[in-house]
């Protein structure tokens, strides 16, 4: 496909002092899930020739259906058990003939109902199967100010919330997992802290929301201090998608930040057409930044909310006149 970026990593990298993680900005059609796993192979194995010791493939939100297909006869087709579907087979094979992790979106099927989630395979198992490492189900989740909105119209009405925040190991480093809305949420991305990148899996249109997920991505990875890698499908009125890392613009190559010389970091982000979105997750400088710009540690400070000028009342016995 001539939208490809091939070519994009390097084989300096220091061993497992770099995790590279590949963005696979698919052109998926809903309700055609045959069709999207076989795209998303063909792009891994393409982005695996072009770079055999990637270590980790991430695909967008519910890659394997497409998003959108919400009706009940589609999601009654499109939904999985997430140990014995046919998304998860097909990856635990994929990830052992590439020798990567892979993530990927699916519609999961639960005991109390369908779940938005991203499931990831490793390829340490034998046979070529793969192994299951991770599961996380969306907890934000879109629509929820349609209050007339029938099942299947919006994420909100159609799908159960989930509840949980998931990490994972990956070759020594560790991984998150976020959907598309939940870039909105702080509350989620700080109980993600302590990983060292975020694959944050998107279906955003060129619609009123999106300017500011560039920025949302932005801060998020600033604010937690953490690589971002989010990932869209590819479309006229989608792509873009963005590998952020943890800093924006210049940093001083001294350990203090104060004196020497800078380096500069900036996202890079995709066009619209199917795209191969690499990212290096370096640890040097996760460790500089994190030494030098304690935020998770500065953030504890307690605080209280109080209204106008109770907190002088509370010190004093009476107003200052």
């Amino acid at each position: 496909s001539s939208g490809l970026r091939h070519n994009f990593f390097g084989h300096n990298d220091m061993a497992r002092r770099a995790l590279r993680v590949c963005g696979v900005q698919i052109d998926s059609v809903v309700g055609d899930r045959a069709r999207n796993l076989a795209r998303a192979a063909e792009l891994i194995r393409a982005a695996h020739a072009a770079a055999p010791h990637t270590d980790l493939y991430a695909l967008p939100e519910l890659s394997s259906p497409g998003y959108g297909a919400f009706d009940a006869a589609s999601l009654a087709a499109a939904a999985e058990d997430m140990h014995a579907g046919p998304s998860r087979a097909f990856f635990g094979a994929l990830a052992c003939e590439v020798d990567a992790f892979v993530a990927y979106g699916f519609v999961r099927r639960g005991a109390d109902g369908l779940y938005l989630s991203h499931g990831v395979v490793s390829p340490d198992t034998t046979p070529q199967r793969g192994t299951l490492v991770a599961v996380y189900d969306k907890v934000y989740l879109a629509g929820r100010a349609n209050t007339t909105a029938a099942k299947g119209d919006t994420e909100f009405a159609t799908f159960a919330p989930g509840a949980r925040a998931v990490t994972f190991e990956c070759r020594g480093f560790r991984a998150g997992l976020a959907i598309c809305y939940d870039v909105r949420f702080p509350e989620l991305w700080r109980r993600l802290r302590g990983a060292d990148v975020v694959l944050h899996a998107c279906c955003f249109e060129r619609d009123d929301t999106w300017a500011s997920w560039r920025p949302f991505v932005a801060t998020r990875a600033i604010e937690n201090q953490y690589y971002v890698l989010s990932v869209n499908h590819a479309g006229d009125d989608m792509g873009g998608s963005i590998a952020q890392p943890p800093w924006l613009g210049a940093l001083s190559s001294s350990a203090a930040g104060t004196t020497g010389s800078s380096d500069h970091y900036d996202a890079a982000v995709a066009g619209v057409d199917a795209a191969l979105v690499p990212l290096i997750v370096e640890r040097a400088l996760l460790d500089r930044l994190r030494a030098t710009y304690p935020y998770a540690r500065d953030s504890e400070q307690p605080i209280t909310t109080c209204g106008g000028l109770d907190f002088v009342l509370a010190e004093h016995d009476e107003p200052a006149a």
